[in-house]
């Protein structure tokens, strides 16, 4: 027992000089606080997408609409001290909710995913690029002159204008994948031929985009054209989809094939897709960072 105790000595000595570096367990606060934020987000959300279903718009508006009605613009204005008691100005706190929040649209996303017929995109391919090009071209214009005749109180630094209606203009030439996948879900017209189409063009926008957004913050952060960045940015793109769409769709297919022969279950071909999803969404973060940033694609 004294020889187990003089052995001990050392380890005990060791983490009581590394304590600093330790990581720390998830406090009953913190998960109670996500908890009452998801069941009230959740509470919120549902309540006002029916009442929008009832008015016959797309539930995703009311859905949407629930983080301003729970946000500092009016729960925050009408009680003020409550909403920053559930809704703590913490990193970390909000750190969590980001996390539950950024599978919900990798889940919404993979839905989509599986919702996508490739070969009508491929059919109406030229259309859905001339759809994705009016997107592009006149948000980018109009954004641009918004941000150019702004009042220079609206700058951080009224020297670089330029930079930021070319910042303005890439933000309003991005779409949202997502709320466009769970409008078309909502109004029943996703495995429709428009729905398709939108689709088509909603992807085309945000890879357009991001790597103008790429662009834009490479002028950004060294005042001129990075054209190493712009140059990652574009082959990365382009080398994923060229993969995806030629042996990433047989790879996928043999490795489905295997899971159903020989584990079978829907849960193991679910479990496959996820897999397969969360790791191609990483790849591209790690293959392009920028035009993937913690925002919502």
């Amino acid at each position: 027992m004294q020889n187990l105790s003089l052995m001990l000595v050392p380890v005990l000595a060791a983490q009581k000089a590394a304590g600093d570096g330790l990581i720390k367990p998830l406090g009953h606060h913190e998960l109670l606080l996500v908890l009452v934020q998801l069941s009230l987000l959740l509470l919120v959300a549902r309540g006002l997408g029916e009442l929008m279903r009832r008015i016959n718009l797309p539930p995703v508006v009311g859905e949407l609409l629930a983080g301003v009605v729970l946000g500092p613009s009016l729960f925050g204005l009408l009680l003020p001290d409550l909403q920053a008691h559930i809704f703590p100005q913490s990193q970390e706190q909000s750190n969590l909710l980001s996390v539950i929040s950024w599978l919900g649209v990798l889940f919404l996303l993979i839905v989509t995913g599986l919702e996508t017929d490739l070969k009508l995109i491929l059919r109406k391919g030229k259309t859905a690029l001339l759809i994705s090009l009016g997107g592009i071209i006149v948000p980018f214009i109009t954004g641009f002159g918004l941000g150019w005749l702004l009042p220079d109180s609206f700058l951080a630094d009224p020297e670089k204008r330029l930079v930021f209606s070319l910042f303005i203009a890439t933000a309003m030439s991005i779409s949202a994948v997502p709320v466009i996948a769970k409008v078309l879900m909502d109004l029943n017209l996703i495995r429709r031929d428009i729905g398709q189409v939108t689709l088509a063009a909603g992807m085309t926008d945000d890879t357009i985009g991001w790597i103008l957004l790429s662009v834009v913050s490479g002028l950004a952060s060294s005042g001129k054209f990075d054209l190493g960045t712009i140059f990652h940015s574009v082959s990365a793109a382009i080398l994923f989809l060229a993969i995806a769409f030629t042996i990433g769709r047989t790879i996928v297919d043999q490795i489905l094939r295997w899971v159903d022969d020989y584990v079978g279950g829907v849960a193991a071909s679910m479990s496959v897709v996820l897999i397969l999803a969360l790791s191609s969404r990483n790849q591209i973060r790690k293959g392009n960072p920028q035009v993937c940033p913690n925002q919502g694609s």
